[in-house]
């Protein structure tokens, strides 16, 4: 009997140990969220902005996501900037970065009306960003 009460007693002790720890981690996880701002220009819609670590460099560093949409009636090129209120970084890039082939012929670089684009932007900061602000215009 006192073997079943102590192994009860110790159940218990260990769930509400256990118990809040996955709580925790959500919690922290939220708390970790970088406040993200955006600003478009008319012509473009920001899609989505993500962030993750990768190897560049020979380190771990930040990368940037950024996806666009051309919402003008014409193809365009867009510039996509990206600033980092860490550190204050700022990195930017051209949408899309090459031109296509059609038919055999060259196009220049341009995002078709209604498409959307991406660019990938790498910083040299190993930490997640507290406050990210991200901007794209018509190049």
């Amino acid at each position: 009997m006192k073997v079943i009460q102590t192994t009860i007693v110790f159940l218990i002790a260990v769930s509400v140990f256990l118990l809040p720890q996955p709580l925790m981690k959500a919690a922290r996880a939220q708390a970790a969220q970088p406040e993200i701002i955006t600003e478009a220009a008319p012509g473009v819609t920001i899609e989505k902005v993500t962030y993750y670590m990768k190897k560049w460099n020979g380190k771990e560093n930040l990368h940037v996501e950024v996806a666009i949409k051309n919402t003008l009636k014409e193809a365009k090129r867009f510039k996509v900037k990206v600033k980092l209120f860490d550190n204050g970084q700022t990195n930017g890039a051209l949408v899309p970065l090459k031109g296509t082939k059609k038919e055999g012929i060259k196009l220049p670089p341009a995002i078709e009306p209604g498409k959307a684009g991406k660019a990938v932007l790498p910083f040299l900061w190993q930490k997640n960003p507290t406050r990210i602000s991200v901007s794209a215009a018509p190049f």
